[in-house]
């Protein structure tokens, strides 16, 4: 008799705790994902698997320093994950503190300087399910979202999927699922969706007939089918959607079923660890701004353009830099968006992690200038970043957020950076610029 067990996927919740508006409706937040999927359980036996990227980056986790991130998100549910490179935002040392606080099993297969095991055993009603993690295969590129250099993977990944795959099954696994911090690469021309699978497929060839599902994530994208022969599922990030795979195990055989996605209805407030910090800066509101703001991969970065203006006028510099930064899932073309009407620091901070919200000076020469201007005028724009200069002066004093932009700028002049603090902060002047 076939038996059943499902494979509930998630990826980049990013620390998504609070419901929030985005340029389409709402961000679900974590209440909403984690009793979505305890009514998926209550139906039959179902894995929770996450690709990475859950514990930070968003408000949260910045409203506490990283300190609370580990700990909200052992408040999820979650059965078994794998390492995202966000993970390491706060350097190896808080990571490994972070880790012990989750109850689910955290795996990475690929990069042997974090400790974690490279694959785990489920137990379910329907069997043995076995599960490998792997982080992003060229993490050592990524920038952390900090100062901090993240380590560079071992090398034979592939190799150690196979035999990790064939481990498991030797231990009895009567199914093998692979979770990847990598996913597909995409572009969304006219807002329509496009995916481009060539990258991921040339990663995942080697392992068809090896194992019987693939979750990926961190590209931020989505996609459900088959890569390479495997079956596999990709759902939008942020919460707004769980991937969902039924596996049928009958006679020493795996039947997967088709991947899907479920999109994650808006819930309530998180109630969890940090649950009065978001509350706090939900309720500090900033003022009413009379039409949305929306940033969108196709070059129209509004949002971007008003943060950097509204630095310069505050704080006095002859230039500023804003940014914005992915906050919602890109399902309408845009990745970061401020609504009509009334703007709390929780919205600020939404569409602007990794900062705190402080703001650095320091003064550029005109050869520095040149090379910001190249870069950041009058936009640099991704599918899922905008960053911005503002001010025609040649050379003189720069105001921008510490953290992530402070770190890119020192890289784009190709010099180290005398940063000095200022006294107000980018939430000052957002409150400034609404009055």
């Amino acid at each position: 008799m076939a038996r059943q067990v499902r494979i509930l996927c998630t990826h980049d919740f990013l620390a998504s705790y609070a419901p929030l508006p985005t340029s389409y409706g709402t961000l679900p937040g974590g209440e909403a994902l984690r009793a979505t999927v305890a009514a998926i359980k209550a139906e039959g036996p179902a894995i929770w698997a996450d690709t990475g990227d859950f514990a930070h980056v968003g408000p949260l986790s910045t409203l506490s320093q990283g300190a609370l991130a580990f700990d909200a998100a052992n408040e999820l549910g979650i059965d078994v994950g794998t390492l995202g490179n966000h993970e390491l935002d706060h350097e190896l040392a808080a990571f490994r503190t972070g880790v012990e606080k989750l109850d689910h099993q955290l795996l990475c297969a690929n990069l042997s300087a974090v400790g974690l095991p490279a694959t785990t055993l489920i137990e379910t009603e329907a069997g043995l399910i076995g599960f490998v993690g792997l982080t992003h295969p060229d993490l050592g590129k990524i920038h952390s979202g900090s100062a901090f250099k993240l380590p560079a993977p071992d090398r034979g990944a592939t190799m150690s999927v196979i035999e990790a795959a064939a481990s498991l099954r030797r231990a009895g696994a009567a199914a093998v699922v692979v979770l990847i911090h990598d996913g597909v690469d995409w572009r969304m021309p006219n807002g329509r969706l496009e995916i481009d699978t060539t990258r991921l497929a040339a990663l995942l060839r080697d392992w068809q007939g090896k194992v019987d599902l693939v979750c990926g994530g961190h590209t931020l994208g989505q996609h459900f089918g088959t890569i390479a022969g495997i079956p596999y599922a990709q759902p939008w990030p942020y919460g707004s959607e769980i991937g969902v795979v039924d596996l049928r195990l009958e006679g020493g055989t795996c039947q997967v079923g088709a991947p899907r996605g479920l999109a994650v209805a808006a819930g309530a407030a998180w109630s969890g660890t940090g649950a009065a910090l978001l509350d706090e800066a939900q309720d500090d509101v900033l003022g009413t701004l009379a039409a949305p703001l929306i940033d969108r991969i196709d070059g129209s970065v509004p949002l971007a353009h008003w943060l950097a203006d509204a630095i310069r006028a505050a704080s006095g510099a002859d230039l500023a830099i804003g940014y914005s930064t992915c906050g919602q899932p890109t399902l309408d073309g845009a990745f970061a968006a401020l609504p009509a009407g009334r703007i709390s620091r929780l919205n600020v901070m939404q569409a602007t992690p990794w900062t705190d919200g402080r703001l650095v000076a320091a003064t550029f020469d005109t050869d520095d200038v040149a090379a910001l201007a190249r870069r950041y005028r009058p936009a640099h724009v991704s599918i899922w970043e905008a960053i911005v200069l503002h001010g025609a002066a040649q050379a003189g004093s720069l105001v921008t957020t510490s953290g992530y932009m402070a770190a890119l700028i020192s890289g784009a002049v190709g010099h180290p950076v005398d940063w000095q603090p200022v006294s107000m902060t980018l939430y000052d002047c957002v409150r400034k610029c609404l009055r």
